[in-house]
């Protein structure tokens, strides 16, 4: 798939949710980025890819208030690194394991306020994988 791939699209447009204006904030800050990633659904969202393997996948919620950018390594389970995968990272980007991060956002504003770091994360991240 192409960044901005017309499966996402039209994926996002049957899905009618009301964050669309903030994904798509997201999905063109990720495939600015990164542009070697590639994008197509995966687990019911966004998911972008690198030689194959998941790498950022968007968690929506179904309370609909926020949007989740999920950082990890792909569907298959992997040796646990000893340490973060990214050793500097600010208290907003939550570790759930040394290989998996999850960001969440609420609005465009927040999105925003973080865009520096969240493109420098994204650069970081997809170099490591």
């Amino acid at each position: 798939m192409q960044p901005n791939s017309q499966q996402v699209i039209d994926f996002l447009d049957q899905a009618q949710h009301p964050l669309r204006s903030e994904i798509d904030y997201l999905r063109n800050i990720i495939n600015n980025s990164a542009p070697e990633l590639t994008e197509h659904i995966k687990w019911n969202a966004p998911s972008f890819m690198l030689n194959g393997d998941d790498c950022i996948t968007f968690n929506l919620p179904p309370n609909q208030k926020t949007i989740r950018l999920v950082f990890h390594q792909g569907a298959k389970k992997k040796e646990q690194p000893s340490a973060r995968f990214i050793s500097d990272t600010p208290d907003w980007f939550k570790w759930a394991t040394n290989d998996r991060a999850v960001v969440t956002f609420s609005s465009k504003e927040d999105i925003k306020s973080k865009e520096e770091q969240i493109i420098t994360l994204i650069k970081e991240w997809v170099s490591k994988n």
